[in-house]
C-alpha cells in the first residue's frame, strides 16, 4: 500500500514545529543556559530540517503518483512491479474504483479493484511468452482471502488454451495484451 500526505501530517508537523519553538524561547530566556541553548537550537534546526525533508519527500511522491501516465509501448520491457502499477492506472482509467495495490505476498492477488459494485482479485502477469494456468490459479485461490467477487488475471502477453479452460471453470476474467491496448484506446489514454 501506498503512503500519502494528508491533512493530520502536516499539522502534526506544525504543532511539533510550534511547540518546539515555544520551549526554546522560553529556554533562551535564561542567561545561564545560554551554551546549552546553542546545542538544542542547532539540533532543533537539523530535526526541523529533516522532517520537513521528509514531509516534501512524501508530497512530491503523492504529486508523482498523481501525474502517473499509462505507457502501454513500454510494457514489454518493464519490471513486474511497473507493470502494476501501469495495470493500476488502466484499471481507473476503465472506470474501476477504487483501485489498490496489496502488499508483497499477496496471497495471488496483486491488486484490489471495484466496479458496478463487483469486487475483483486482479492477478498481474507481465510475461514475455503466454501466461499459463498458473497465473489463474493463483487469482481463484486468492479470493477468499480479500474477500472479492470474482478472479482476473491481466497480461502483456497472451494466455495459454488451458489457462483460458481453467478461466472460463471459475469464472475468471482474463485480458491479454491487446485487449488491455483496445481498452486504452477506448478510454482515450494518451501514451507518452
Amino acid at each position: 500500500m501506498q503512503n500519502h500526505a494528508s491533512a493530520s501530517d502536516s499539522g502534526a508537523l506544525f504543532l511539533s514545529g510550534a511547540l518546539l519553538f515555544g520551549l526554546l524561547w522560553h529556554y533562551s530566556r535564561s542567561k545561564a543556559h545560554f551554551d546549552s541553548f546553542k546545542l538544542i537550537l542547532i539540533a532543533s534546526l537539523a530535526l526541523t530540517a529533516l522532517l520537513l525533508f521528509a514531509f516534501t519527500t512524501i508530497l512530491l511522491r503523492r504529486h508523482k503518483l498523481n501525474r502517473a501516465q499509462l505507457k502501454p509501448q513500454q510494457w514489454d520491457s518493464m519490471s513486474g512491479t511497473r507493470f502494476e502499477d501501469q495495470m493500476v492506472i488502466w484499471l481507473k482509467s476503465c472506470g474501476y474504483n477504487p483501485v489498490v495495490k496489496t502488499q508483497y505476498y499477496d496471497w495471488g492477488i496483486d491488486i484490489l479493484a471495484t466496479k458496478d459494485a463487483i469486487s475483483y482479485g486482479v492477478q498481474v502477469k507481465r510475461s514475455a511468452r503466454r501466461v499459463g494456468v498458473n497465473a489463474v490459479r493463483a487469482a481463484v485461490a486468492g479470493l477468499n482471502s480479500y474477500g472479492c467477487d470474482q478472479a482476473m488475471v491481466l497480461t502483456n502477453a497472451t494466455f495459454t488454451t488451458q489457462a483460458q479452460s481453467l478461466a472460463r471453470a471459475n469464472n475468471c476474467l482474463l485480458i491479454d495484451g491487446s485487449e488491455l491496448l483496445r481498452q486504452a484506446k477506448l478510454a482515450q489514454i494518451k501514451p507518452d
